[in-house]
């Protein structure tokens, strides 16, 4: 980018994003950044147009963070060991243009929000040019993209208007007839369950760490299950693969990620978990 540019655009986005409540100083020093290495910026829906899709629509849905993103890189998580299959497969749903097929990127990856809590401000500030820079050979800016956060909205934001949130997350399945894909003794430890509007769960428990391992057992167990069954996925990087495989198959399939650990911890009136406590939620007993 010539200098003459960057500086009409230093110029624009001074005038234009400063003006807007919803912008602060790290929404800037992003768009400055972006500008400066013609980083494409793709579109992503909001959470509320995002849960809109899944009610109404027969969208699957596939969650892409911090993990998968460390998974692709080599690198192993908590309660997933990387193998060079699980982080091929990753890169290969993240350039996936199926037209049913959501796929869930961090929002505050290109969009810095004014209200996410310090813990999660800090994170996205150390590692979005990282991320960034990773992904962006993966990223289409024909189509759209919905935020990776709608499962994670109540422990990454302190302000946001959680009851509507979590009301209407439950109307995806509301009287429906789900299968519920999660990992052994997951929802031992809760007391809260956000599938208890259902009118039938079949349950499709797997291994609660380093479930890929154990990927072709889990999808035979889901395949016999009919078409017309909403496959809810809570499984890790295992669910971004899963959900992908079973939307290809004619099954609407909705990686949830944290979802129902943060129903919980929102009924609760609980907030944030630490890392010790993230890694023994997902171990297995």
């Amino acid at each position: 980018m010539g200098l003459k540019k960057f500086c009409r655009n230093i110029a624009y986005l001074t005038k234009n994003q400063l003006s807007k409540k919803e912008n602060n100083f790290e929404d800037l020093k992003f768009q400055l950044f972006a500008s400066l290495y013609e980083i494409p910026i793709p579109e992503i829906k909001s959470i509320d147009e995002t849960l809109d899709l899944l009610i109404n629509q027969n969208y699957s849905l596939c969650r892409f963070g911090d993990g998968e993103f460390l998974l692709m890189e080599g690198v192993d998580i908590p309660f997933q060991k990387f193998s060079q299959k699980l982080s091929e497969q990753l890169n290969k749903v993240l350039s996936c243009s199926q037209k049913n097929i959501l796929i869930g990127i961090p929002e505050t990856l290109y969009a810095p929000k004014r209200y996410l809590n310090e813990q999660t401000r800090r994170f996205w500030n150390t590692h979005r040019a990282h991320i960034i820079k990773q992904i962006s050979p993966f990223i289409q800016i024909n189509g759209f993209y919905v935020p990776a956060e709608v499962s994670l909205a109540y422990t990454h934001y302190d302000d946001y208007d959680f009851e509507s949130y979590f009301d209407k997350i439950r109307k995806i399945w509301e009287n429906k007839e789900i299968v519920l894909v999660s990992g052994k003794g997951i929802f031992d430890k809760l007391k809260h369950d956000i599938f208890d509007n259902c009118q039938k769960i079949d349950y499709v428990i797997a291994p609660a760490q380093n479930a890929f391992e154990e990927y072709d057992n889990i999808l035979e167990k889901i395949l016999p299950y009919p078409n017309g069954k909403l496959i809810v996925c809570i499984l890790g990087p295992t669910a971004t693969v899963l959900c992908h495989d079973l939307a290809l198959r004619g099954y609407q399939a909705l990686d949830m990620g944290h979802i129902a650990k943060s129903y919980d911890l929102y009924k609760r009136k609980d907030k944030l978990w630490s890392n010790d406590d993230y890694v023994q939620f997902y171990k297995q007993d």
